[in-house]
């Protein structure tokens, strides 16, 4: 439990932390969640060494109203000022951890719990549960007693299989346009960017390519052509909705009701692919690369599944040897 959680070891993170420390906050009650292995990874990766970090940011001056004033300073520099603000606030950092949530608990209370990848929480959906998940996925498509598409339904329905067979965040589901649907290359365009302004790719199945099509909207018409603007949203916000950020906890909880699947989370989804992905055979730093993960650490949790499912799979091998065994008993060498 702490009083304080920042997110981001930056120099914003940092400066935040030192502040919480000088006003009175124990410093055991503060923790920094970085998903990098280091604090300032931006000015690590991007900055040149003789580059300065300017206070001054594009005309706009800075200007200082609490302890840590920042000057120009070389890249070097501005590494060891914040190595020593973290040395002397007794600033509290958790490296490799990627925040994916927040929730209040049900008691309610000014309290949230921080949900990151630190939890080593290691809950993936079995084979029958997935063959539950889908058939309660697909007995609501249509309204009851009619061949009308259950239009709120078939959304959930294509969020969550989107993210069952791509690994990615809701955060990034959201984010998707319709010009990030790469039908002829078989990938969807994740708009969150890498470090570096590289674009991230995903694979797409052609079974979700073919969702995606049945899912499209009918074309908008303007005069004698009917065309769908690629920059639009696949999920649009809905009209109800209240703020930027959107949810599916409340339908995504009927939905497991349904299919009878118990703790369990819609970020479980990711796990789920990540999961079967390694016992299937897939490589590390692939899924590395798909999921979006800036450091391997952050990947290796999966790494034990695929042990795991080599060593109970060595039946095959058995068979093997013992089909071989009889042509080596008589077989004529020399």
């Amino acid at each position: 439990m702490h009083a304080l959680i920042i997110i981001g070891a930056g120099p914003g993170g940092i400066a935040l932390a030192a502040e919480a420390s000088a006003s009175g906050i124990d410093p055991s009650q503060i923790l920094i969640l970085e998903k990098g292995p280091t604090h300032n990874s931006a000015i690590r990766q991007l900055y040149p060494e003789k580059k300065l970090t300017t206070a001054n940011y594009k005309g706009f001056a800075a200007r200082c109203e609490g302890l840590l004033c920042v000057r120009d300073m070389t890249k070097p520099e501005t590494l060891q000022f914040f190595d020593k603000i973290i040395s002397d606030y007794h600033v509290n950092i958790q490296f490799n951890a990627e925040v994916y949530g927040m929730r209040r608990p049900a008691e309610g209370g000014a309290r949230f719990r921080v949900e990151s990848s630190q939890d080593q929480r290691d809950r993936y959906l079995s084979q029958g549960e997935l063959r539950r998940l889908k058939e309660a996925l697909d007995e609501k498509v249509y309204r009851k007693g009619t061949n009308d598409f259950n239009k709120t339904f078939c959304r959930l329905r294509m969020i969550v299989l989107i993210a069952v067979t791509t690994g990615m965040r809701a955060s990034e589901i959201f984010g998707l346009r319709w010009s990030d649907v790469m039908y002829n290359e078989g990938l969807l365009a994740v708009r969150t960017k890498l470090k570096g302004g590289k674009m991230r790719y995903v694979p797409m199945l052609p079974e979700l390519a073919e969702e995606l099509r049945l899912f499209m909207p009918k074309p908008a018409k303007k005069g004698n052509v009917r065309f769908i603007v690629n920059r639009d949203l696949i999920f649009p916000p809905k009209a109800e909705a209240k703020g930027a950020r959107r949810r599916v906890e409340s339908s995504f909880e009927d939905l497991l009701d349904r299919a009878a699947i118990e703790d369990f989370r819609f970020h479980d989804l990711r796990h789920t692919f990540a999961s079967w992905y390694m016992m299937n055979g897939g490589d590390l730093y692939e899924l590395a690369k798909i999921l979006g993960h800036s450091n391997i650490k952050m990947t290796e949790r999966y790494a034990k599944l695929a042990k795991q499912h080599i060593a109970r799979t060595s039946s095959t091998a058995r068979v093997m040897w013992n089909l071989l065994e009889p042509a080596c008993k008589t077989a004529n060498v020399g």
